[in-house]
């Protein structure tokens, strides 16, 4: 009887190594309902600060994934398709106002995930910007950017979309794939930015009386202040302060050393002071555009029942706006 020997001879080192039991379970899983918030933010912000908000986590995926030097097989993917969206991609209240929105897989808009897109979080620069390469797990964020947009109204501002997921993940193995985890699923997400009503001074000038031998010789000062407020706010109260003199005298005062000037500034609407509390605020009821601001006019006088002080450079301040509410 003839006997043969047969000898095998391993090329490459690393196809004869024993081979690890396969897992049993996918690779990667998905967070199935999310909602992400950029929280609260008055309509000037919303309108000229982009917000940000994140997912801290959409995906979660362990072992090979995290490898990507899978050189023999199929080419792995772990993909997000963005879609189904509400409104467009635009964050939408009640009243009908929009904000856009971008989807990025980084921080500050890098790698943006462009919606109906299939985009691949299984890349080697963007695992190892998260800080995830080489590892046995991580978790796979999804970024939320507002853009800065036109006179907005206050609300609760919202979008709904999809996620679509598929992957396509190395189950055991670095170099040659010994088998694949395969997976998909949809996730919905809730996106959501609320706005709140807010009111800015924009032009509050000063008041100059000129000069007088005595008191009752002032002549009054017409002037006006500014205010720009949320897009539809209708009803909303202007107080100003009492000055830095006042003191329980119930009058503004303006100062010169121990001396006082008293004078006051009177609504244009209805000849009442204009002060800080009750029914001394002016309560405007015009619906605000958002863009131009709403004047309130009011005249300055110098009260003619007081004695004159004595001769010099009377002032006051602090008796700005400190209220609108």
């Amino acid at each position: 009887m003839t006997r043969s020997l047969r000898v095998v001879v391993c090329v490459l080192a690393w196809l004869c190594l024993p081979r690890p039991a396969m897992a049993a379970d996918p690779q990667c899983s998905f967070v199935p309902s999310l909602t992400p918030g950029f929280g609260s933010v008055t309509s000037f912000v919303a309108q000229t600060t982009a917000q940000a908000t994140s997912s801290s986590t959409v995906a979660s995926c362990q072992g090979a994934l995290l490898n990507v030097l899978v050189i023999l097989g199929d080419a792995p993917y772990l993909r997000a398709t963005v879609g189904g969206s509400t409104n467009n991609y635009r964050l939408k209240n009640a009243a009908g106002d929009s904000i856009a929105y971008t989807i990025s897989a980084a921080p500050n808009g890098q790698y943006p995930i462009t919606p109906g897109t299939a985009f691949n979080y299984y890349q080697q620069t963007l695992l190892n910007l998260l800080g995830l390469l080489g590892g046995t797990s991580g978790n796979l964020p999804m970024h939320f950017a507002t853009t800065a947009s036109g006179p907005l109204s206050a609300g609760t501002y919202t979008d709904s979309f999809t996620i679509n997921w598929s992957w396509h993940i190395c189950n055991v193995g670095a170099v040659v794939c010994l088998g694949y985890a395969n997976g998909s699923g949809v996730a919905n997400v809730t996106l959501t930015l609320e706005v709140t009503n807010a009111c800015q001074v924009t032009t509050a000038p000063n008041i100059d009386f000129g000069s007088a031998p005595v008191a009752s010789s002032f002549d009054p000062v017409s002037n006006a202040i500014g205010v720009l407020c949320t897009k539809g706010l209708v009803t909303y109260s202007v107080g100003l302060g009492s000055g830095a003199h006042a003191a329980g005298s119930g009058r503004r005062q303006m100062a010169n050393g121990g001396a006082r000037l008293q004078y006051d500034l009177f609504k244009a609407t209805d000849n009442t002071v204009w002060g800080a509390s009750g029914g001394t605020v002016w309560t405007n009821t015009v619906a605000a555009s958002g863009v131009s601001a709403q004047t309130f006019a009011y005249e300055a006088r110098v009260y003619t029942d007081q004695t004159t002080p004595a001769v010099g450079d009377y002032a006051d301040g602090g008796g700005g706006l400190v209220g609108v509410d």
